[in-house]
C-alpha cells in the first residue's frame, strides 16, 4: 500500500506529526520540498509495554535520524518497520509509526510532500 502525505509549515507552524499503523517490512520514500525553506524528516516507530507489565510505558524508536531537505530538491530513502513484540512468545506484524516534518525556526515556510510504498 502506497502512502501520500502533504503539508506546509508557515508563520508559526514549525512541526507536523502524523501516527500511522504499517506492516513491518522495509519501505522506500521520497520526500520534496517547496516554498522557498527547509523540511527536515523523522521517522519512529512505538514499542509499546509487553502484555502483563504494569507500571512499565511504551517508548518511541528512531526509524529514519532526521534529514534535511531544501526546496525545489526530493530525498530519497527507506525504513524498515519492524514487528513489535506483544509478549514473551508472539510479536504482531502491525506496528505503529510516526511521522515528524518540521522546519528551522525563524527560516522561510516550506511546502513539503512525501510519497511511500513497500520496496
Amino acid at each position: 500500500m502506497s502512502t501520500t502525505i502533504s503539508g506546509d509549515l508557515y508563520g508559526v507552524d514549525y512541526s507536523d506529526k502524523y501516527e500511522l499503523v504499517r506492516t513491518a517490512r522495509t519501505y522506500k520514500y521520497d520526500l520534496t520540498a517547496s516554498g522557498g525553506g527547509k523540511v527536515s524528516f523523522k521517522v519512529e516507530w512505538f514499542s509499546p509495554p509487553l502484555l502483563g507489565e504494569v507500571g512499565v510505558s511504551g517508548h518511541w524508536y528512531v526509524l529514519e535520524d532526521k534529514s534535511k531537505v531544501a526546496s525545489g530538491t526530493t530525498l530519497n530513502g527507506s525504513f524498515t518497520v519492524p514487528k513489535h513484540q506483544i509478549d514473551s512468545s508472539s510479536s504482531s506484524d502491525q506496528t505503529q509509526i510516526r511521522l515528524t516534518f518540521s522546519r528551522e525556526f525563524a527560516s522561510a515556510g516550506a511546502n513539503y510532500k512525501l510519497f511511500f510504498e513497500p520496496a
